[in-house]
């Protein structure tokens, strides 16, 4: 089996006093298409978000291509390494700049 591209361990994330997620992990190979299944309020968006760098998480580790992804202080002025391969909810991830979007 090949490493994965996206690693995520043990992932918690809050929102306030509430736990929204907790003890999420799982790997994604280069090439697989996953699918995140739950019921209302079982956290899949709170997931995403979390991996995309949106909200983030208190606790658990994430690694895109063997490191993290947030390296950069989350740089906004171009798309996080997860959003520019098409992962998470990008509408909220990446916030480019108006002259791009107008352009």
């Amino acid at each position: 089996m090949s490493e994965p591209l996206l690693s995520v361990r043990n992932l918690e994330t809050y929102y306030g006093p509430i736990t929204a997620i907790r003890g999420v992990s799982f790997d994604v190979t280069e090439g697989q298409i996953v699918t995140i299944l739950g019921a209302n309020g079982a956290g899949k968006t709170t997931v995403l978000k979390s991996v995309c760098g949106a909200m983030e998480a208190q606790k658990g580790t994430i690694s895109f291509a063997g490191r993290c992804p947030f390296a950069d202080a989350h740089c906004r002025t171009q798309p996080p390494p997860l959003a520019a391969v098409g992962a998470g909810h990008l509408s909220r991830c990446w916030k480019a700049p108006l002259e791009a979007l107008v352009a």
